[in-house]
């Protein structure tokens, strides 16, 4: 009895004198039960399978112990995954606040690069109606959109029908040479402003100096801005955050182009370069850009052209038509105005070939 008794001493567990002491008592308990049964039966047990019963016994009274490392391991498992469940919703939801609710001048994606922002404005202009007849005004007014497309990398463009104006824009914030003179200085140092260098042909003006601006709104209620002169605050514009759609001129007739006439032709004054581009589908562009100011004015339309004329349409608030008048002579592209010059004459602009 006593041998079976150190036989089933854990040597190598980390269970308490209870459980000890319980397991103990059980393998004893086995071993009495084993004696009376061969007192009864008269059957012999070996000393062997006695053993190997008293050892299974042990091993069942301890496999309890055996699986509280088990279970902490997993306790710890799950607060690591707690943990990141939580530190992953942190980062959507500031995600989303910069994503969504972004009060800049300029968009910023989801890794805080600069994107595409679009601004617009509505202004009326004045137009003459050339199809008005009887008492009916000749003189109307027209709701024009302009959009201010501010690029990722600092280039402003303002768009409004078929004509655009490229110009350049600066972020920076008021310092102590803006409000020299200035006597709400202190009101001003820090603020955000923007620096903007663009001619807006829907004013007819061009637009350059340092303005402060505000953003309100959201994705979800929409987003409006404020450009206002940095020394007139009561001198300011509203837009909103609106894409540009664009407008597509396309002919009501058929087209044949003129032999010779295709391609692009430029003309190099003082202020710039002037081009021109007659394509053979019957669409064309102006290009006037003017590098001391690093003006870019684009303005594309549709043409129809005879051996002298040239009818172009474009578009503003309206379809607008005109008349060119030209030659082909020399191997240029000769445009002639309706105004006379000095001597009387037609004035002429001789275009060379801008392709070639």
């Amino acid at each position: 009895m006593d041998e079976n008794k150190e036989a089933l001493t854990p040597a190598d567990t980390d269970t308490t004198d209870t459980e000890v002491n319980e397991a103990v008592q059980t393998a004893q308990d086995v071993t009495e039960e084993a004696a009376a049964e061969i007192a009864e039966t008269g059957t012999e047990i070996t000393a062997d399978a006695a053993a190997e019963a008293t050892e299974a016994t042990a091993e069942d009274a301890f496999s309890v112990t055996e699986e509280k490392p088990e279970k902490k391991k997993m306790i710890l498992n799950r607060a690591i995954f707690i943990s990141l469940i939580i530190v992953i919703i942190g980062l959507i939801a500031a995600l989303t606040v910069k994503y969504f609710f972004n009060t800049s001048l300029v968009g910023t994606d989801l890794f805080g690069n600069k994107t595409d922002t679009t601004w617009h404005y509505s202004q009326q202009i004045p137009y003459t109606d050339t199809e008005a007849t009887g008492d009916e005004p000749s003189v109307k007014t027209a709701d024009v959109d302009v959009f201010y497309e501010f690029g990722g990398d600092g280039k402003l463009t303002v768009k409004s029908g078929t004509i655009t104006s490229e110009g350049t824009y600066t972020l920076r914030y008021v310092d102590n040479d803006d409000v020299t003179d200035v006597e709400n200085a202190d009101e001003l140092l820090g603020k955000p402003i923007v620096e903007l260098d663009v001619y807006d042909p829907v004013m007819g003006s061009t637009i350059s100096g340092a303005f402060t601006y505000t953003v309100e709104g959201n994705v979800f209620s929409g987003k409006t801005l404020r450009i206002a002169s940095l020394y007139s605050p009561d001198a300011y514009l509203d837009l909103d955050e609106k894409a540009f759609e664009e407008t597509v001129l396309t002919h009501e007739d058929e087209f044949t182009p003129v032999e010779g006439l295709t391609g692009s032709w430029s003309y190099k004054s003082e202020s710039g370069v002037h081009t021109y581009t007659f394509n053979s589908d019957g669409t064309m562009a102006i290009d006037i850009l003017e590098p001391q100011y690093g003006y870019h004015i684009r303005q594309t339309g549709i043409y129809y052209c005879t051996d002298n004329t040239i009818d172009v349409t474009v578009f503003l608030c309206i379809k607008q038509d005109t008349t060119l008048n030209y030659t082909l002579r020399d191997g240029k592209f000769v445009l002639i105005s309706d105004v006379p010059g000095m001597d009387g004459k037609p004035t002429e602009i001789e275009f060379e070939r801008a392709d070639q």
